[in-house]
């Protein structure tokens, strides 16, 4: 996989991964990512960072815009500050992503000016995030958690923001324009324009007012994260102040490793027998005393099975990566 971290932290370098992912023993899930259904891609990125930083561990916090760095190779990644009724501008400099450091831009805004900043952002589809400082919460929202800044908009005279958890579930805003808020009620003509997905997938909408209140700093990646017609219609929904958010699509939790269930096959003797399609997982020897049939069987057991040598996989593959740094 190719990364943005060497040199001045700029030069694209690669990073060697297996597909082997450590998992609970106990239900097979993964440790860290939970990715939506068998998009395993998410997984290999998490794995080639923990691999770049020396561990799974490592990853814990950091700022946000460090990840886009090291994704995209951006040159231009900005940290706006909150201040008072103000907003101070940073500079991510360049060197090692694991050991980030930002020098001041010696410019400030106020918070009209910023809202103006982020929407110019947004039209031009920048990657852009928000953060909080630690502590419990009231508001819905959790503490020291990065979120995605998905739109900045104003519909008849609302300044309104779109954000979303990636945790992707009920973890969100609960004040006004959320949800569950009245206010959607009050302004019929801002729902219309903005129509939008009251579910519990992570996304939901606030005021500018409470934006710039509750978060303390936002990030700004001078790289499109979208292009072509996708890229074009979030630009003219931000000018024009009127998207329509698809139905979010339904997290399936699969299993990492599928076995096939066993079908019935017919010999010339007459004799019957159930085979599956695609033989055993891997190089394992069918238990004795079990069918293939009954082995459709003891799911529970092969999950704790392949769970066990991801994680043997995966401590092995950092042993030998450890290793290597001490002789070097």
């Amino acid at each position: 996989m190719q990364l943005y971290g060497g040199g001045n932290g700029q030069q694209r370098m690669e990073v060697n991964v297996d597909e082997y992912i450590p998992c609970f023993p106990k239900n097979g899930r993964p440790m860290f990512c939970r990715p939506n259904g068998n998009e395993a891609w998410v997984l290999i990125i998490e794995k080639a960072m923990a691999k770049l930083w020396g561990s799974y561990s490592a990853l814990h916090g950091g700022f946000e815009g460090v990840a886009f760095r090291v994704l995209t190779g951006a040159k231009n990644v900005f940290l706006w500050n909150r201040r008072g009724h103000g907003w101070k501008k940073l500079a991510l400099s360049p060197g090692d992503p694991r050991k980030p450091r930002f020098y001041n831009c010696n410019e400030n805004a106020q918070n009209n000016t910023f809202f103006r900043t982020l929407q110019k952002a947004d039209r031009v589809n920048f990657m852009l995030s928000a953060a909080m400082g630690r502590g419990p919460r009231s508001d819905g929202l959790v503490g020291g958690h990065a979120y995605s800044l998905l739109h900045v908009m104003e519909v008849h005279g609302w300044k309104l923001l779109c954000l979303r958890n990636p945790w992707g579930n009920a973890k969100e805003w609960n004040g006004d324009w959320s949800d569950k808020s009245r206010m959607w009620d009050v302004y019929p003509a801002v729902k219309a324009r903005l129509r939008p997905r009251q579910e519990d997938d992570g996304c939901f909408w606030m005021s500018w007012k409470d934006f710039s209140r509750v978060w303390d700093h936002v990030e700004v990646c001078c790289r499109a994260m979208r292009t072509g017609n996708e890229a074009l219609a979030h630009t003219q929904a931000s000018v024009s102040g009127s998207i329509a958010m698809l139905p979010a699509k339904p997290r399936r939790i699969r299993r990492i490793v599928q076995h096939s269930k066993p079908t019935k096959k017919v010999f010339a003797d007459g004799k019957e027998e159930l085979v599956s399609p695609t033989g055993w997982c891997g190089k394992r020897k069918k238990p004795e005393g079990r069918t293939r049939a009954e082995d459709d069987y003891y799911k529970d057991d092969i999950d704790k099975v392949d769970s066990m040598l991801f994680k043997k996989r995966d401590e092995a593959d950092f042993s030998l990566c450890a290793k290597r740094r001490r002789k070097a």
